[in-house]
């Protein structure tokens, strides 16, 4: 039998609409993420694939362009990495900034990230080292009328140059 873990990158790579209880079943059951994993290697994190269980975050998310998150420290966060039409990326500063705190969510205290200008908690659950199931918790789309946001970050791995 697969793992949680296997389970989840599975599913995220299935390119299938996916039910939110299948998904929220298997965050349930993720471990917790340490807060010094978003800070290793740089701290640039890229969007994953997509969970498509038919919110609508993904389609904001996507019409505005979200290019991860930069986590320089526990008290300053990129949260909303976009690439400009000159090829540059940077954070939309609409959004604002964000920290890093645990926090419990689901009867798991992990990390979650806490923005700065916009009601919104983003609680993460581990994948592995290089990926992070997210789970966002918002008053601008609430739960109750559009269920949870949950969403993938991938670790930008460093290209080695070759001398």
């Amino acid at each position: 039998m697969n793992t949680i873990e296997e389970q989840v990158i599975t599913l995220i790579h299935s390119n299938k609409p996916v039910k939110e209880t299948d998904i929220e079943a298997l965050y349930d059951q993720l471990k917790p993420v340490d807060i010094q994993l978003f800070l290793d290697q740089g701290g640039s994190w890229k969007p994953g694939p997509f969970i498509e269980t038919g919110h609508p975050g993904n389609d904001n998310m996507k019409a505005l362009k979200w290019n991860g998150k930069d986590f320089e420290s526990i008290d300053h966060v990129k949260p909303f990495m976009y690439i400009t039409e000159e090829g540059q990326r940077i954070n939309n500063d609409e959004i604002g900034f964000a920290v890093l705190r645990r926090m419990e969510y689901r009867g798991v205290v992990s990390t979650a990230m806490i923005y700065d200008k916009q009601p919104i908690i983003d609680y993460f659950r581990y994948v592995n080292d290089d990926l992070l199931l997210g789970a966002m918790d918002t008053k601008v789309m609430p739960k109750d009328d559009m269920g949870t946001l949950y969403f993938t970050i991938q670790r930008f791995k460093k290209v080695k140059s070759e001398l």
